[in-house]
């Protein structure tokens, strides 16, 4: 399995090793399920049943499964919601969070967690089957890995993920050969919306906005970037990114959890009086 990463650190990912072997040594047990679902997957999915793998986000393991990650691992998703509540559970009853377990799993034994991440995607399909349901998978819900040999394995399915991994975003752009894989750029606090847009006629780009820009900039629905009128995507209505229909687009968040309450230049701000983003 490939980790695409910058540099391979070595000595994290054998810290990993040592730790899950430690675990499991002690008598502890599998995450009960690799591909889980949330709030946001189950609100207004009609026709859809999406599945997804959360893993310990950027370098919280002790190795960065999430390259790019900028100010955003700050206040990471991983510690808000449904999330965030079982990781205070498990803190507080001395446990291993499902996360820490795959993600050891992941870095320990690849092998094996690819053969019961196959198990479950097979799993996911017939499920879907029965109930006259597509099933979509989303591999990156706290991550930011390459998964494409596992996504070759089923045409069947609709895969899509957010990545702020910039050369592969351009290659899925220019020569993407997984007709059923839908990515998303995400922007982070380095990213130059004007220089972005300049000369590009397809692609769409996932922006956090503060709750007051949030709300004006969906209500316009449109932004004006180096002459172009580019339109924007309640991002927060559902998660199915695959079934954008503008081909150059911005996705509009809403910064939710620690995101609300921290002044991060990676959430932005929307003038609605100048019609500027910053």
């Amino acid at each position: 399995m490939k980790i695409e990463l910058e540099t391979v650190n070595l000595k994290g990912i054998e810290k990993a090793r040592m730790e899950w072997f430690a675990y499991r040594r002690s008598g502890g047990k599998l995450a009960d399920y690799l591909l889980t679902t949330s709030a946001k997957t189950e609100k207004d999915n009609i026709g859809y049943f999406t599945k997804i793998l959360y893993l310990e986000p950027a370098d919280k393991s002790g190795v960065n499964l999430c390259i790019n990650a900028g100010q955003c691992k700050k206040i990471c998703l991983e510690d808000s919601g449904h999330m965030g509540m079982e990781n205070q559970r498990c803190e507080k009853n001395g446990q291993k969070s499902a996360r820490w377990k795959r993600t050891r799993y992941f870095l320990a034994e690849k092998i094996n967690f690819e053969r019961d991440l196959i198990a479950e995607i097979v799993k996911h399909i017939v499920f879907c089957q029965k109930n006259n349901l597509k099933p979509v998978i989303r591999l990156n819900g706290t991550s930011d890995i390459s998964w494409d040999h596992i996504i070759k394995m089923f045409p069947m399915v609709q895969f899509y993920d957010y990545t702020k991994v910039y050369r592969r975003y351009e290659q899925y752009l220019n020569a993407n050969k997984l007709r059923n894989y839908h990515i998303t750029f995400s922007a982070d606090e380095n990213t130059n919306l004007s220089e972005w847009f300049k000369d590009r006629k397809r692609g769409t780009i996932a922006i956090v906005f503060d709750k007051n820009s949030f709300k004006s900039i969906v209500a316009r629905g449109w932004v004006e970037l180096n002459g172009k009128k580019i339109p924007v995507v309640n991002g927060d209505l559902s998660d199915n990114r695959f079934l954008d229909k503008p081909k150059l687009a911005i996705v509009a968040l809403l910064a939710k959890g620690k995101a609300r309450k921290c002044n991060l230049e990676f959430i932005r701000k929307y003038y609605d009086q100048t019609g500027m983003i910053v």
